[in-house]
């Protein structure tokens, strides 16, 4: 629909112009930076998340977590779950462990006596954590240690993480410089303490400054894609406490010991996808098993993303350009959908992570923008169309809308005209369709030199292969659409109708092209369509055939009687002169008339062919077949008796039986056959007639009329030409009473137009076998009580 395209052609110019491009990158760029970027962080970080819960590996095995919840609260009582002593007890169980975390705050020297920090001191692997990296106006620290815990600690750590969106924990802060001195992070320095510090990354490769929910960056840290929390393992204090789990438990283990009830380090969020949140103990063993399995993730660089955000939106960009208007939706939720697998693929896989939530974000307003011009356009070419197509309804004669039904549709919304105009063309196509399907002939219309539309008719012949393309070169065997094709591409810039012959199934088709410059005053400058019609000639040129087969016979059938007639006028003449004897005028008078008796004759047959192919079962009338035969066997009996054969009539049935038909003509049919079998037969022989139901469609109610001589005989290759006109079987005629050969054409054209069939069996030597088998009336069979059906003349005699 070209005319279509072209509507928006203007603002399609506008789009194409530099300014948009320049526009889409400033925008895409604008949207990677801190400030733009928080606003799609929610979208990342489900995103991560999601693709954390699928990918992320579980808790390492390394890794074990003492909790101090409600049981050990009830189990050890208040005083004994925070007594140092009983911490004591606890870091002294662990004397097997790579490394022990005691995550619980010590803001105080006088909630701590000797005997906890003797412990710390005496197992050598006990890290603690900064209560907290608050400092002063100078750059010290608001809650140092208490002493001695810096002396007897095998080191100290911090506790920093970035918090994104929704509050979720996104990484750590591996290294904390404060008061000029470097503290890692306390899951690093537990690593560092258990001696697999070897195994650690350098961390400075990917620290990058992370977006948080508000748009500013904090201190560079490090992305990790947590395990799930439920695969931490966890013992309870009381049960290490009394001994229930063995120490060996913890041999070679990164040890985790924090509060479950009371959680001086806060609560934190770990997924955006639940509401689960945990303590300060948890998380430092889910950041440390991270670690160990390498669950760190590479975050591209601020720089890479400005560049990144503007690469996907012109590729959205380009999509829209170049996508034809049909495909556009597909294609852009295609780029949208590879953009997001490519960034979970990149996590999931090789924990490399691109934000695109504002990428996404850019291409969406583009897609948006080409979406909406496009709709722009259709409701203008819809506005249009509509207008046109009420200006062809007016040309055409359509009765148009009253003033009250006009105003009302042009005060409706676009979607009232729009269904107002497809119920209008609906209509005319369903009338369009009508017409051609009750068209006799196949109809197709082509249009770009490729069919378009048929009917019916024409439904059946696609896809047959056409014998005889009639010069269309289609290729070898073509079908007939290629044939149609190449037919209306002939066509092109020729005569306004074309005429061509074919060969399709063994019948000629006289194709007819007729090509229409402009199919439609919608569209102006499509292909031009052509109409084609097949006309089925064969029966039409056999008939032609046929009736110049049977003029030739007939001019040669009476050329010959009427030569003959002057040739003895002629030697009449002379003998006359010569002499004057009776005896040759009898003799002239006796070869006259059989001469004048042959072409009446054969006048005749013709003409009761012509008849008999012509006859009209409305001026059918009941008939009783046992009566024709008899009458029919009656008017034969003189010349059976002069030929010294005898007629036998076997009647296999005692009820009246009636059909439908021009009794006249049923019977000069019977008399026809009858006389040829008696023509046929030798002398002293006898011809059988049988009547009969016809035992072969006894379900269809056929009555059999059979004709046996035992006669000559008929060669096989003779029989199925039998019923030809003008067909005798030795080639040329014996004498002038052989007849012309129109006598069994004249019966299977009379038992055809009942409805009937005729069939003949023969073997030379053995005689000839004629059955007529025609069907039987309705309801018309009737006991014979009254009259008998089938009573012979006194003189036939009739079988046993």
């Amino acid at each position: 629909m070209r005319h279509w395209m072209n509507l928006p052609a203007g603002k399609t110019i506008r789009l194409r112009s530099p300014f948009a491009v320049v526009l889409v990158v400033a925008l895409a760029a604008a949207a990677s930076t801190p400030r733009f970027e928080s606003l799609f962080s929610s979208f990342d970080q489900l995103h991560f998340d999601a693709t954390a819960l699928v990918f992320a590996n579980r808790s390492s095995d390394r890794v074990v977590l003492i909790s101090k919840g409600e049981g050990s609260l009830r189990e050890l009582g208040r005083e004994s779950v925070f007594s140092p002593a009983t911490n004591a007890q606890l870091i002294d169980r662990l004397s097997g462990a790579a490394s022990i975390v005691f995550d619980i705050p010590l803001p105080a020297r006088e909630q701590y006596d000797d005997t906890f920090f003797d412990a710390i001191a005496r197992n050598k692997r006990v890290v603690v954590g900064l209560p907290s990296t608050d400092t002063d106006m100078s750059g010290k620290l608001l809650l140092p240690l208490p002493e001695p815990a810096p002396e007897v600690a095998a080191a100290i750590g911090q506790r920093d993480v970035t918090i994104g969106h929704y509050g979720v924990v996104t990484g750590f802060v591996p290294y904390r410089t404060i008061d000029n001195r470097v503290y890692p992070h306390v899951s690093l320095e537990a690593i560092g303490v258990a001696g697999l510090g070897g195994m650690l990354p350098d961390f400075h490769r990917y620290e990058f400054l992370q977006t948080t929910a508000l748009g500013k960056r904090p201190r560079q840290s490090v992305l990790l894609m947590l395990p799930r929390v439920k695969s931490v393992q966890t013992y309870s204090f009381a049960d290490v406490v009394k001994g229930r789990i063995p120490t060996s438990a913890f041999d070679g283990k990164i040890v985790f010991i924090g509060h479950a009830i009371y959680r001086p380090l806060g609560e934190y969020n770990v997924s955006s996808l639940n509401d689960y949140v945990v303590n300060g103990a948890q998380l430092d063993a889910m950041i440390t098993s991270a670690v160990l399995n390498d669950d760190i993730v590479s975050e591209i660089p601020p720089v890479s993303q400005l560049l990144v955000d503007p690469v996907l939106a012109l590729g959205m960009l380009l999509i829209c350009w170049l996508t034809k208007t049909r495909n556009l939706h597909t294609y852009a939720l295609a780029w949208g959908i590879c953009i997001f697998a490519t960034s979970t693929v990149l996590l999931g896989l090789f924990r490399v992570w691109i934000p695109i939530g504002s990428a996404l974000a850019i291409c969406v307003v583009v897609y948006s923008y080409f979406a909406w011009s496009q709709l722009l356009g259709m409701h203008r070419l819809l506005h249009r169309e509509i207008s046109r197509l009420r200006e062809l309804s007016s040309s055409i004669g359509v009765v148009r809308m009253s003033d009250e039904d006009s105003h009302g549709a042009i005060e409706s919304n676009l979607l009232d005209e729009v269904k107002l105009a497809m119920q209008q063309i609906r209509e005319w196509q369903e009338a369009y369709v009508g017409v051609i399907n009750m068209l006799p002939y196949p109809i197709v219309l082509v249009r770009g030199r490729k069919l378009v539309l048929w009917n019916n008719s024409a439904a059946e012949l696609l896809g047959e292969t056409v014998t005889d393309s009639g010069g269309i070169h289609a290729g070898e065997k073509p079908k007939l659409e290629a044939v149609l094709e190449q037919f209306a591409a002939q066509g092109l810039g020729e005569a306004p109708a074309q005429e061509r012959e074919m060969v399709l199934n063994d019948r000629e088709y006289m194709l007819v092209n007729v090509p229409f410059a402009q199919f439609s005053p919608l569209s102006v400058q499509e292909d031009a369509a052509h109409l084609i019609c097949l006309v089925d000639v064969d029966d039409l040129k056999k008939s032609v055939t046929h009736d110049r087969q049977a003029l030739r016979h007939i001019a040669h059938d009476l050329r010959n009687p009427l030569t003959t007639i002057l040739a003895l006028i002629e030697q009449q003449s002379i003998g006359m002169q010569d002499s004057l004897t009776g005896v040759h005028d009898e003799k002239f008078m006796h070869d006259l008339r059989r001469l004048v008796g042959y072409s009446l004759r054969m006048a005749q047959d013709f003409m009761q062919l012509s008849r008999a192919e012509v006859l009209d079962p409305a001026t059918f009338s009941m008939v009783d077949v046992a009566d024709l035969v008899d009458e029919a066997v009656d008017q034969v009996g003189a010349f059976a008796e002069a030929r010294s054969v005898r007629l036998v009539l076997h009647q296999k049935t005692d009820e009246a039986i009636w059909i439908d038909g021009n009794r006249d003509m049923l019977q000069r049919a019977v008399i026809n056959v009858l006389d040829n079998a008696i023509k046929y037969s030798t002398e002293n022989t006898v011809v059988d007639v049988t009547l009969e139901r016809d035992p072969h469609r006894a379900e269809s109610r056929h009555v059999l009329v059979r004709v046996a001589d035992h006669g000559i005989g008929i060669p096989q290759e003779a029989i199925p030409l039998l019923c030809e006109p003008f067909f005798q079987v030795d080639g040329k005629r014996r004498d002038v009473a052989a007849g012309v050969g129109l006598g069994l054409s004249f019966v299977r054209a009379v038992i055809g137009r009942h409805g009937g069939s005729i069939s003949i069996e023969s073997e030379v030597g053995q005689g000839t076998s004629v059955a007529l088998s025609l069907p039987i009336a309705t309801d018309s069979i009737v006991a014979g009580d009254d009259e008998p059906a089938g009573t012979a003349a006194p003189s036939l005699p009739k079988a046993p």
